[in-house]
């Protein structure tokens, strides 16, 4: 008896008991290493008739799955799961009740859950719409961007009237930093649904990142024009510096802030557009009082505790001597030089990728989330794995390679300090750029920025920014004595006084030859995905480390907790 007479005795031994679920899983089973077995596809065809509310198994599943469906529409998602689980009991396999769960398990912030159970449903239901399009949603919310964009893209050519797909598809290119792409994705969103007001905001945020900031505000507007209550699209708006006293969005905003059942965010949002607005005024109480308002408000909303930051740390320092006693990867591989650019947010980064990626011979691909992806995870485990060096480098030159193909490029967020003695075991040829600036002008450009990230949100105290600041620079100086000849301190006001001095020294440093024009950062066309946006689009600017005194007298508990 061949393979495929067995396989299909089996599953119709299967339907004769009424296991409807099993021979399904059996027959997609066999389809995933016979695809073109147009008998198995048939007897699958077959089953659709015992899918009756009439049918005694059938039946009951059917009525599960409803009532699964109005725990879902009332936001009872553990509910939703429960019911899930105890059907797949019976039908393993089954399309509807696998999508079900996973979005489900996704919005109850298990991202991890809800990835499996879609990858397992898209294992079985390639060619299944809902299944496809959840699951690159899975990996957008599992920060596997790259991967979302692939499946994004199927669900586009089985779909392309899906403004959703086009919507989608863009956050995760403008995360990729293909942000032009994006952009045009957002559009044709919009021509699908011209009211698609999160579009209009997105689209506005991707046109800011290229320094079209006139097409930025006008996107902003559209976004608020069409929801007066979009409280994000406002804030974006106020931060384009184009919310001026007299403006009717003030007024909206002003009734809004009435209102007594707002959340703590979007109250948040609505008292820092008033800020910026202060700001541009001159009105420096009104702006500061806003400011203090708006991020009291956003840290009850990402409620931050700098004690679990500190264990953090601490917990860093003992994985990464638990690692170091590891082999290391070889030196004097140049296969790639990695430039990690870090140090606390608002140090001057964006400034240094900037330069660095006017260089002919350099790719800057901006703030990735890679080492942070591949190390947090065993860091926060009680028992970790060993991670090894090697590891960490296959992982992060994988997600690399989905990026650029050029041998030299920057990776620039900020808080890889984190992870800097790991880099320099997984890459010893790699070259590390501490960025240091006066330490109250770091502090007071994080309170005053936005952050929208959960990570960030020790920026939202006085007290809180001055600990984390102490702590995180701290654990700098720990990797640095470790790893002088990786670890290049870049002065950021010395950078900003002579550009050109200091860029040629570092470009020496880096080992790549001088070329002219790195300093000239007003012509780098390349996206900017970060609150520097505006600074980087002009001359390198003098002086900017000393606007924190203008606010001092407010700034107390900062310069405090800066001195502890």
């Amino acid at each position: 008896m061949s393979t495929a007479e067995s396989a299909i005795r089996k599953a119709k031994s299967l339907i004769a008991a009424s296991q409807y679920g099993h021979a399904q899983k059996y027959l997609l089973d066999f389809l995933i290493d016979y695809p073109g077995n147009r008998r198995a596809r048939e007897v699958l065809a077959e089953m659709d008739q015992f899918k009756r509310p009439d049918n005694p198994v059938y039946g009951p599943a059917i009525k599960g799955f409803l009532k699964a469906m109005e725990h879902y529409n009332n936001g009872r998602f553990t509910f939703v799961i429960s019911i899930a689980d105890a059907m797949l009991k019976d039908f393993p396999a089954d399309a509807d009740i696998l999508n079900l769960k996973g979005v489900a398990q996704l919005l109850s912030d298990d991202s991890a859950g809800g990835l499996e159970t879609l990858r397992f449903a898209h294992r079985y239901h390639p060619n299944h719409l809902d299944v496809v399009m959840n699951y690159a949603n899975a990996l957008q919310t599992s920060n596997e961007d790259d991967q979302a964009i692939e499946y994004y893209n199927k669900v586009i050519a089985m779909q392309p009237a899906l403004p959703q797909a086009h919507y989608n598809l863009a956050k995760s290119l403008t995360i990729t930093e293909k942000v032009e792409e994006a952009i045009e994705h957002y559009k044709k969103a919009l021509m699908l649904n011209p009211d698609y007001e999160e579009a209009w905001n997105n689209m506005g945020i991707c046109l800011i990142n290229l320094g079209r900031f006139e097409e930025g505000e006008e996107a902003y507007r559209k976004a608020i024009a069409l929801s007066p209550e979009n409280y994000e699209a406002i804030r974006n708006l106020a931060d384009t510096k184009a919310l001026k006293a007299g403006d009717p969005v003030l007024d909206e905003v002003n009734t809004l802030l009435k209102r007594t059942d707002l959340s703590p965010i979007n109250e948040a949002r609505l008292h820092y557009a008033l800020a910026q607005v202060a700001n541009q005024d001159g009105d420096t109480p009104l702006f500061m009082e806003k400011l203090e308002k708006a991020n009291a408000l956003h840290r009850i909303h990402h409620a931050y505790d700098f004690a679990e930051s500190r264990k953090k740390f601490d917990r860093i320092r003992q994985r990464f001597d638990r690692n170091e006693a590891a082999v290391e990867v070889k030196s004097g591989d140049r296969s790639c030089l990695p430039i990690f650019v870090l140090g606390m947010p608002r140090s001057g980064t964006t400034l240094v990728e900037q330069i660095l990626s006017n260089h002919s011979d350099v790719d800057g691909l901006g703030e990735l989330q890679f080492m942070t992806a591949i190390i947090s995870p065993d860091v926060e485990r009680d028992e970790p794995h060993q991670l090894t060096p090697g590891a960490i480098r296959d992982d992060y030159l994988g997600r690399v390679a989905h990026r650029t193909d050029s041998r030299i490029f920057t990776d620039k967020m900020p808080l890889n300090g984190l992870w800097a003695g790991h880099i320099c075991l997984a890459f010893p040829e790699a070259r590390i750029i501490r960025m240091k600036r006066d330490p109250m002008a770091i502090a007071w450009s994080n309170y005053r920025t936005w952050f929208p990230a959960r990570g960030m949100a020790y920026s939202n105290s006085m007290e809180d920014i001055g600990a984390f600041m102490q702590a995180y620079e701290a654990l700098l100086d720990f990797f640095q004595e470790r790893f002088p000849d990786q670890i290049y301190t870049c002065d950021y006001e010395a950078l900003t006084e002579d550009p050109a001095g200091e860029t040629r020294t570092m470009i020496t440093w880096l080992g790549l030859n001088h070329e002219d024009g790195l300093v000239d950062i007003s012509t780098n066309t390349r996206a900017v995905r970060t609150a520097s946006v505006a600074q980087v689009r002009g001359e390198i600017y003098k002086g900017s480390s000393a606007e924190w005194k203008k606010y001092e007298g407010y700034l107390k508990p900062m310069i405090n907790a800066l001195k502890a």
